[in-house]
């Protein structure tokens, strides 16, 4: 049978985890708000072009940003690169150039 400290600090590790789920999802601790970058796509394909980023004033940080947060050079801006922005262990290591380049 567990001990009432160990029972104690199970519920609280369980009411951490529980309320850090709950009331702050994953998806909005990006720089943007996931709901900014849904409505900023205007064309609804799951990604913001220049024009997109460009037409919303609280996206302007990211305008700014915008081709090193553009890690796949696509020349758009996915969620998961958004949110890598924000969390710099998601992204992926740039190779090396080439000198000249």
């Amino acid at each position: 049978m567990p001990t009432l400290p160990s029972r104690l600090f199970a519920a609280a590790w369980l009411a951490v985890l529980a309320s850090s789920c709950a009331s702050d999802p994953q998806r909005d601790r990006s720089p943007i708000k996931f709901k900014v970058f849904e409505d900023a796509d205007t064309d609804h394909d799951g990604k913001l072009n220049h024009a997109e980023v460009a037409a919303v004033p609280e996206l302007e940080p990211l305008l700014r940003i915008f081709n090193r947060v553009d890690t796949d050079h696509s020349g758009f801006l996915s969620w998961n690169e958004v949110r890598a922005a924000r969390f710099p262990v998601f992204r992926e290591p740039r190779l090396p150039q080439p000198e000249g380049e």
